[in-house]
């Protein structure tokens, strides 16, 4: 998604900032409707928060006329969608605001530039490669290239494996310990982390379409459990004197499939 840097007229600019402003605008109501309330603590929805702040910084800037910084964060607002070659966005905001735009335009760009390499060389490259490669399955507007692309990732995929049967073991820093719920619907993980110098031990639950911690310790404690009584009723047993992290919560939903804490304490 590209801007133009070339000089403009006061008119010209006031008709982009009024583009940018309705194409922000109905981009946050997107990705907030499809997100917030996926991750709620003790009944504070961070992500509807960071929305409201976005609609909120998107009419400052509008106000005081700053298109470098309405295209900078329209650039870092739909990265979501495009890493997830979200075929319905476009459609979205082209229905809510008269506006084309086109999530893939630079990524269509560098696509040109992996296929002449014939090879995958940086992550970008395969982030590109693989939202391209999605959004030309689903349009089926160029089977040649959808073609090339499964090689280079067959290739990619090869010389993965073949660098990772030489590579030396590295000593692993994360320890993790799962439960499911009895419905099989939700997990939860127990983590101590250290890189050495600092530790941590944390409870995170995994729903099907969010993730994120629920009690957090500084320090190792293979003691700390976390089990479920219900599906509905997620135990943690610790010790009292342990240093919080920030977090420690008694409810946590996603949507609504709602789970309340209960915390042992010796």
């Amino acid at each position: 998604m590209a801007f133009s840097k070339s000089h403009t007229t006061s008119g010209d600019k006031q008709a982009e900032l009024h583009r940018l402003r309705s194409i922000l605008l109905a981009t946050i109501d997107y990705l907030s409707q499809h997100n917030a309330g996926s991750f709620v603590t003790d009944g504070y929805d961070a992500i509807r928060e960071y929305f409201n702040n976005q609609q909120l910084q998107t009419e400052k800037y509008f106000r005081q006329g700053r298109l470098d910084k309405l295209q900078q964060k329209l650039r870092n607002l739909t990265k979501g969608p495009q890493n997830r070659a979200d075929l319905q966005f476009g459609d979205y905001i082209h229905n809510q605001t008269g506006y084309t735009l086109d999530l893939f335009a630079e990524a269509r760009l560098r696509l040109d530039n992996i296929l002449k390499k014939g090879e995958i060389l940086t992550e970008r490259d395969s982030r590109d490669a693989g939202t391209m490669l999605f959004v030309l399955e689903q349009t089926g507007e160029d089977p040649q290239k959808v073609s090339l692309l499964r090689h280079l990732f067959a290739k990619q995929m090869h010389k993965q494996q073949a660098k990772k049967a030489s590579a030396d073991p590295t000593p692993a820093d994360i320890k993790e310990q799962e439960a499911i719920a009895p419905d099989g619907k939700r997990r939860l993980t127990v983590s101590q982390w250290t890189d050495g110098k600092n530790a941590s031990t944390y409870v995170s639950i995994i729903f099907e379409k969010a993730t994120g911690p629920i009690y957090g310790t500084s320090g190792l404690h293979p003691d700390i459990q976390a089990s479920w009584k219900d599906n509905n009723t997620i135990v943690i047993t610790t010790q009292k004197h342990y240093s919080l992290i920030g977090t420690q919560h008694r409810q946590v939903s996603s949507f609504d499939d709602v789970i309340n804490i209960e915390y042992i304490e010796h």
